[in-house]
């Protein structure tokens, strides 16, 4: 029964959102620093805010919403922080972790972000491709909690499972998270691997067979192929174990393909929908100047376009600001003309940041947030950036010291790029939830807005004293640090080699262009498949595929699989009159509840697991498998996560 003006920005959901967002903005924190990965708040911040609720006698799902939104905001700003900050570090450009500037730089790209989105809005949440499968779990969560729903126990059930076989995973260590093989011949590399993880066989199953055949795609090229042909034509040092050989050729060289892919994917897909973006704004701006406001309905209701035009501006402003004040200087070592450097970094952050955030916000309607591939994007951007201002300053190559300070202002001016990213994909699948659940946009989006300012005043001096306590891998520790100990902050690391890679002449353009090229062939593609009503391919799917490491598509293109097959099973039934269509629909509805389920249960246990490791300073603190028998893990891990798909495939086909 959905009440036309339902309670949604009250003090409650406020304050118990402050509260979750910092909560499990710390606990990401430590994970991120470690391993790089961030894991998804939006699903235990909507269970979280059920549990604590219950407390009051009433509540509504809209005040769910605004919590998770607001952990949502959490989640970027830990990301953006740990991703981009430590490489000044670990470049040498900052001897220390500066709280104001950190602090500063994140508030303007976060905000940059949540408002450059809002005039898309319309146009991606009315895309029928474009699922948001970790906002529609989210939205399943908050329904099934508030409404007390008996249709839940897919989910429930869903959850449950994900959530035991996460503890016996990354905690007990008994089942192996993935399993691997690499071989070489002839100085050839090549082998496999494929993830055990629910979550992403349940988003496999949300985007369905489609989506997952383009991954699957873009993952062939550079792990079946691209590994093996480079080693053939390269000497590769074999320093390391293969597995390790292979995932550093995909690293340093391999993976720049879906660089390539993801630009050219995202300019076509913006130029592609810069009608209906165009027409969005359009609306926007009618609807401020319309005297009476009633034509539009509380659920598509935007913060007003005023406010966005002057709120982008703001930060753009205060971002030249900054930069003048506080990079002044070292920018004089490379020219007089200070003012105009600065300028033209703000224009890059304009039209690169809108790209994007297009790219941003139509990959997480793909796939979802914490699938988002930042790091790949915001490389791209730093190579951009790198190239534009190398060439106007007339240089090809410098002393260490100059590229130091060059490389550190890139980063800089990166960091709101990344900003920018990450939030708009986060803000627009948390609208996704919001339609979902009946919320009202406007207020998600100012509390979006506030979510960012805890989290800022949490994380940011958090992680100065977690590099004081443990120091970053590549710098020198300070005295009383063991070395073992250190943060490898492996994200950071990647942004700091880039810049200096683009500096030094040493990024692999040819794959780059390589995958531009395989971009333009699989857009031509798309139409030919499109106007002879073969299915689609998805372009930007592919950059994905080539982006993501091997056991990370794997489970999605498992679960894309599943999604086939319960599907052509509901059409022998049909064909034999052995199941109705409403038992069809029942069974559907069982299965989204179900792949939402597995999201949630592996997000919140997750989330608790990182509690120990953070307090034990280590990942194996619960570990009961030992170190020898690795190998029954790998067995055991192969065997229960193909029983979950044979469970998950055989409960959604059965007589209902």
């Amino acid at each position: 029964m959905q009440n036309k003006n339902p309670i949604e920005a009250s003090l409650k959901a406020i304050l118990v959102g402050i509260l979750i967002t910092i909560v499990l903005a710390g606990a990401n924190t430590y994970l991120s620093l470690k391993v790089g990965l961030t894991i998804s708040a939006a699903i235990p911040a909507a269970v979280s805010a059920i549990i604590i609720f219950r407390v009051f006698d009433n509540f509504t799902a809209q005040e769910c919403n605004i919590v998770q939104a607001m952990a949502s905001a959490g989640e970027a700003t830990v990301a953006v922080t740990v991703f981009m900050f430590p490489a000044l570090i670990i470049l040498g450009f900052w001897h220390d972790f500066h709280v104001w500037q950190t602090s500063i730089l994140i508030i303007i790209g976060l905000v940059l972000g949540i408002l450059l989105s809002i005039p898309l809005r319309r146009t991606f949440l009315s895309e029928e491709q474009l699922r948001f499968p970790e906002g529609l779990a989210t939205a399943e969560v908050i329904k099934a909690g508030s409404d007390e729903d008996s249709s839940c126990m897919g989910l429930i059930w869903g959850g449950l499972v994900a959530a035991v076989i996460k503890f016996f995973q990354s905690g007990l260590k008994m089942f192996a998270e993935n399993i691997q093989g690499w071989f070489v011949s002839k100085k050839i590399v090549f082998g496999f691997g494929l993830g055990f993880s629910p979550a992403l066989l349940g988003v496999g199953y949300i985007i369905g067979i489609n989506v997952a055949i383009a991954i699957f795609i873009g993952a062939v090229v550079v792990w079946g192929i691209g590994i093996p042909v480079y080693s053939y034509l390269h000497h590769v040092t074999f320093a390391q174990t293969l597995q390790q050989t292979a995932f550093t050729l995909w690293a340093d060289h391999i993976r720049f393909m879906g660089i390539g892919v993801m630009f050219v994917s995202g300019v076509f897909t913006l130029l592609k929908l810069a009608k209906p973006i165009l027409a969005g704004i359009k609306y926007s701006i009618v609807s401020v100047m319309q005297k009476t406001t009633n034509k539009i309905t509380r659920e598509d209701k935007d913060l007003p376009f005023a406010f966005v035009v002057i709120g982008v501006l703001a930060a753009l402003i205060g971002l030249a600001v900054f930069l003048g004040i506080a990079y002044k200087d070292i920018l004089l070592h490379f020219t007089t003309h200070t003012t105009l450097l600065i300028t033209v970094a703000i224009l890059f952050v304009v039209v690169v940041g809108m790209v994007l955030v297009t790219i941003s916000c139509y990959l997480t309607g793909l796939i979802g947030s914490t699938n988002l591939p930042i790091s790949g994007m915001t490389v791209l951007a730093l190579i951009l950036l790198t190239v534009m201002m190398m060439g106007m300053l007339g240089v090809k190559h410098m002393a260490h010291n100059q590229a130091v300070l060059l490389a550190g202002f890139i980063l800089v001016v990166a960091s709101i790029i990344a900003g920018i990213m990450t939030s708009s994909g986060m803000h627009m699948q948390c609208l996704k939830t919001a339609r979902l659940v009946g919320g009202t946009p406007y207020k998600l989006q100012a509390l979006f807005l506030l979510g960012v300012i805890p989290a800022v005043l949490i994380i940011v001096p958090v992680i100065r004293l977690m590099i004081h306590a443990y120091g970053l891998t590549g710098t020198p520790p300070l005295p009383g640090m063991n070395p073992a100990d250190m943060l490898p902050a492996p994200q950071a690391t990647l942004m700091a080699e880039t810049v200096f890679g683009v500096l030094s002449g040493s990024i692999p353009w040819l794959m780059i262009i390589l995958g531009m090229g395989f971009a333009v062939a699989a857009i031509l593609i798309d139409y030919v498949l499109a106007a002879l009503n073969w299915g689609r391919i998805f372009p930007m799917a592919l950059g994905l595929g080539m982006l993501l490491p091997v056991y990370v598509s794997g489970p999605l293109v498992v679960g894309g699989a599943v999604a086939f097959l319960v599907e052509k099973k509901f059409k022998a039934l049909l064909n034999r009159d052995a199941i109705t269509p409403d038992e069809i629909a029942h069974a559907r509805k069982r299965g989204l509840l179900m792949a939402c389920g597995f999201v949630a249960g592996e997000s919140i246990s997750g989330i608790l697991l990182s509690i120990p490791f953070a307090i034990s300073k280590s990942s194996d603190v619960l570990r009961v498998m030992p170190v020898s028998m690795n190998w029954l893990a790998v067995v055991l891990g192969t065997l229960v996560f193909f029983g979950v798909c044979v469970w998950f495939y055989r409960s959604l086909t059965r007589r209902v």
